[in-house]
């Protein structure tokens, strides 16, 4: 069937497959937060390792952006302590 709860888009074609949506969870999300906000920045060779080990790709990266932003300021800032 394929795309979202299992419907398929009007127009499509019998044979439509939705593609395959990567799974972000809240750790990769405060992962990647710590990533990006450490001392040294963000770091393109550490965000492309990261998200090699944490089998992402580039076009993940908004995603995560926009969860992280969900993150409350108080949760920001205790992450941040953690470091």
């Amino acid at each position: 069937m394929g795309g979202a709860f299992g419907v398929r888009p009007s127009g499509s074609p019998r044979h439509y497959r939705a593609r395959p949506c990567t799974v972000v969870d809240r750790s990769t999300t405060k992962l990647f937060f710590r990533l990006t906000r450490s001392e040294d920045g963000e770091n393109d060779d550490r965000l492309r390792k990261f998200l090699r080990v944490m089998g992402l790709k580039d076009a993940d990266v908004p995603l995560l952006r926009f969860w992280t932003s969900g993150l409350s300021r108080q949760y920001r800032a205790l992450l941040l302590q953690q470091h």
